[in-house]
């Protein structure tokens, strides 16, 4: 039983200290002494990142560290505890106060448990309740009721865990069917084959890995983060400003309501397991200052790349520097090889980040229509 901190103070110290400090840390309780080496290769290879840490707290007495209230036993005869509280603020104590991201994740009652945090903390970014116990009694009652505290999360259960005769432990299906509603539109259920104990290390790193693909990505200046309708207002002051958009195809948007379709579609698609594109919005000192964008091709396994800028922060080499971030992002997590990008022939600036990008101009051609323009106009085509 995790009595107090000290224990969470040595496991995330020797963990952090053990190698080079990360950005991101991802906690996990897990049983005394389980090894998560072939996990932490799979998060690694489905994410396409190492800029990760693995953080494992283990937890000796399961039933009573990570259950928030009484229950009585469910399969044997060990009954639930109430230590789940004791669990999390043992943990939130312990995280460096210089993490940037953490994500919580857990499988069974460690994936329910992160999905209860989130309801009591915003110090998560993202949770991954990986065949969590929702079944737990009074669970769903409580998350009707109350808000959850992260954006992303995580749901995973096996196609067969409600096919069986524990009658508590058969509500797993429709309670996670619930959950799913109750959640943020930012959240994603993903359907695993098998039963609840088939590929536990597999499963929990399709989770971790699912949240990875949405960390923040870094560079000197700047910040990438998931675009969506949390934005709307930073997102209209460009797309719907006529200078900004003066050679864009499908800009200005008329109205904010324009912009607030688009972020939402950004949103649903962030949301997908296997999204076709990825909209980021760009931040510089908490401050939202443009998008960068990547469309992606599966017949040449291409990725088109895309950028526009709030005209307060143009000609400064943000677009640049968050393009080169989200390349390298594509190569290294998406695998994309090859990169295209167009603009309309009078576009300079554009002209100049796609070749400084390392692309080369391959085509020029006509048929282009500029939103602002009636008149016909030429388009280059860069590709690398």
């Amino acid at each position: 039983m995790l009595k107090d901190k000290q224990c969470f103070d040595t496991i995330l110290a020797n963990q952090v200290i053990k190698s080079n400090i990360s950005p991101i840390l991802l906690v996990q309780p897990v049983f005394q002494d389980e090894n998560l080496d072939e996990e932490y290769q799979l998060i690694r290879q489905l994410s396409g990142r190492d800029d990760f840490q693995l953080v494992p707290v283990p937890v000796s007495d399961w039933n009573e560290d990570l259950a928030p209230w009484p229950a009585p036993p469910v399969f044997g005869k060990e009954p639930f505890g109430d230590g789940a509280g004791r669990t999390l603020r043992g943990i939130e104590a312990s995280l460096p106060e210089d993490a940037d991201t953490v994500y919580l994740g857990g499988y069974s009652l460690a994936g329910f448990f992160a999905l209860w945090a989130a309801y009591q903390t915003d110090r998560f970014d993202g949770v991954a309740a990986v065949s969590p116990s929702v079944w737990y009694p009074g669970w769903i009652d409580l998350a009707e009721k109350q808000v959850c505290r992260t954006n992303s999360v995580y749901l995973s259960l096996g196609t067969k865990e409600e096919k069986t005769r524990n009658q508590t432990m058969a509500r797993v299906g429709s309670c996670i069917r619930r959950m799913h509603e109750l959640l943020p539109e930012t959240s994603v259920l993903e359907w695993n084959e098998g039963n609840h104990f088939r590929d536990p290390a597999l499963r929990t790193a399709k989770g971790f890995a699912w949240l990875l693909k949405q960390a923040p990505i870094r560079t000197e200046r700047l910040v990438l983060r998931p675009n969506g309708p949390e934005n709307l207002e930073s997102t209209f002051a460009y797309t719907g400003d006529r200078e900004t958009a003066r050679w864009m195809v499908h800009l200005p948007h008329e109205t904010i309501e324009e912009t607030k379709d688009f972020l939402e579609k950004a949103a649903r698609e962030w949301r997908k397991p296997e999204p076709g594109y990825y909209e980021f919005a760009v931040w510089k000192d908490n401050i939202h200052i443009g998008a960068v964008s990547l469309y992606l091709y599966d017949e040449d396994h291409t990725g088109e790349l895309g950028w526009i800028f709030n005209k307060e922060y143009q000609h400064q080499g943000y677009a640049l520097e968050a393009a080169l971030a989200l390349k390298a992002y594509a190569q290294k997590t998406l695998r994309i090889r090859r990169f295209r990008a167009h603009c309309d022939a009078d576009n300079a600036a554009s002209c100049r980040i796609m070749e400084r990008l390392g692309m080369h101009k391959v085509s020029t051609h006509g048929g282009r229509y500029n939103k602002l323009s009636a008149e016909e106009r030429m388009e280059y085509m860069y590709e690398s």
